[in-house]
């Protein structure tokens, strides 16, 4: 009896993420990102979670800042720490939410149709874009 009971709390511990987010052009280059986990920013100290991709070399942050709002920051080759920034401004869609409980940690989703320059160019080049849609569920 009390094995059911352990198999069935660690089967509803399990972290489950959807979706996909697809890059084109611009400074990010050519990807599809398929996040397959996804962890709280306790760790590295905000709130909010991180997505990745087993063995990818792209990680895609959201995090609610509390000076800043909802940010997501896509850490990409060249691109890494603190990564380019996306805001609800650099976007013709920008859903996010973040739902936080202790029993479960983060839940949510994230939907963007955004269009990617580089930080700190004067003269941005052709921006690149970012779309897609990423659900994630029980992120601790």
């Amino acid at each position: 009896m009390r094995a059911w009971i352990l198999v069935a709390a660690l089967g509803a511990a399990c972290t489950e993420v959807h979706g996909k987010l697809e890059s084109e052009g611009g400074p990010l280059g050519v990807f599809v990102f398929a996040p397959n986990d996804c962890a709280s920013g306790a760790d590295r100290e905000f709130y909010g979670v991180s997505l990745t991709e087993d063995d990818y070399a792209v990680t895609v942050r959201l995090v609610d800042d509390v000076l800043k709002g909802k940010v997501v920051v896509v850490e990409a080759p060249g691109f890494d720490d603190p990564g380019i920034e996306l805001t609800a401004r650099d976007c013709r869609t920008f859903s996010m939410d973040l739902d936080y409980d202790q029993c479960n940690g983060y839940q949510g989703h994230v939907e963007l149709d955004c269009d990617v320059t580089a930080p700190g160019v004067a003269v941005p080049a052709m921006p690149g874009t970012i779309r897609g849609k990423v659900t994630f569920e029980r992120c601790n």
